[in-house]
């Protein structure tokens, strides 16, 4: 039996996506919408803390440039949620306002299949599985606007958190401190928290956008850039196993030519051994058998022969 494919329950396949919410909901989409949410309520609880808690009682000397801040963040958040909506309710295979504003290039007016939708759509990017919907020509804009955004919230949150343990330090500890914490712990855990949690959720969209901030530059999709990614991968891998082979054959064959000196030394060896053995028995039996009676070598029969070997050679006389 064949694995269901995407989108299918208990084999049976389920209905092309239209738009990013579009059935079933992935958990990376869920925990994009959750996190960022959870991330702006957390960011004005603490300014609503700061500006409201004990305003009567203790003043806040940069107030004008603290709303000033968070009405800029304010706006930030209300372009990247309208962002947001229009893309995750938007058909990518429709065409769009937002797509004319792009150049009738290739890379926005080629269309190629995309199984998630199950159609092809015109200037595909990728699909997005945080949004869970595909990037094309229709939705590219609002999609780079929202990267934007993001950086620009979760910067503009981080140097709000700063500003509250530097600039607005007497503020925050006077308004935050009790007298079960009259060092105001709390109210620079929170800060500190902010600033933390912010740096955390921008790095992300901060990549994103140097991402495709290198595609709009060279004119790439995220699709292309991957498989150029990919087939530079591979040939770098086949060059590196290609050098690898090329030294381990150099390697065998220093060893094979290693080898046949190695073979080729005892086999000298053991000849030389086995000559000397043989003059050694010829001089054991001259010693301790009927001594021959030895002559001298006639003139030349020494010519070649080592002079340990010329010594134990014993000519019989018949």
């Amino acid at each position: 039996l064949m694995a269901p494919r995407y989108g299918a329950i208990n084999g049976e396949q389920r209905p092309a996506r239209i738009n990013g919410f579009s059935p079933p909901m992935t958990q990376n989409q869920s925990m994009f919408f959750l996190g960022n949410t959870c991330a702006v309520v957390y960011f004005y609880l603490t300014v609503f803390v700061l500006v409201v808690a004990r305003s009567e009682t203790v003043p806040f000397e940069h107030l004008s440039f603290f709303r000033t801040l968070v009405g800029a963040h304010a706006c930030i958040v209300a372009t990247g949620f309208f962002c947001w909506l229009y893309i995750e309710s938007h058909d990518p295979s429709l065409p769009s306002w937002f797509g004319d504003l792009l150049p009738t290039t290739k890379k926005w007016t080629a269309s190629k299949y995309v199984s998630e939708h199950r159609k092809p759509i015109e200037g595909l990017d990728h699909f997005c599985s945080w949004l869970n919907v595909a990037i094309a020509r229709s939705n590219y804009v609002p999609f780079f606007v929202l990267t934007c955004c993001g950086v620009l919230q979760y910067a503009l949150q981080a140097i709000i958190g700063g500003l509250m343990l530097t600039l607005w330090h007497p503020e925050l500890e006077a308004k935050t401190s009790s007298p079960d914490d009259p060092d105001a712990l709390v109210g620079h855990a929170a800060a500190v928290v902010l600033v933390l949690g912010s740096l955390g959720m921008g790095f992300p969209f901060a990549m994103l956008l140097l991402f495709h901030g290198t595609l709009l530059r060279t004119g790439e999709t995220t699709y292309t850039y991957i498989q150029n990614a990919q087939k530079k991968e591979m040939k770098a891998r086949k060059e590196r196993q290609a050098r690898q082979q090329a030294v381990r054959d150099e390697a065998g064959d220093t060893a094979g030519e290693g080898l046949s000196l190695t073979d080729a030394g005892p086999n000298k060896a053991s000849a030389a051994k086995e000559a000397d053995e043989d003059l050694d028995q010829k001089d054991d039996q001259s010693r301790f058998g009927d001594p021959p009676r030895s002559v001298s070598p006639p003139p030349g029969a020494l010519a070649g022969v080592g002079r340990d070997s010329a010594a134990r050679l014993v000519f019989d006389q018949p």
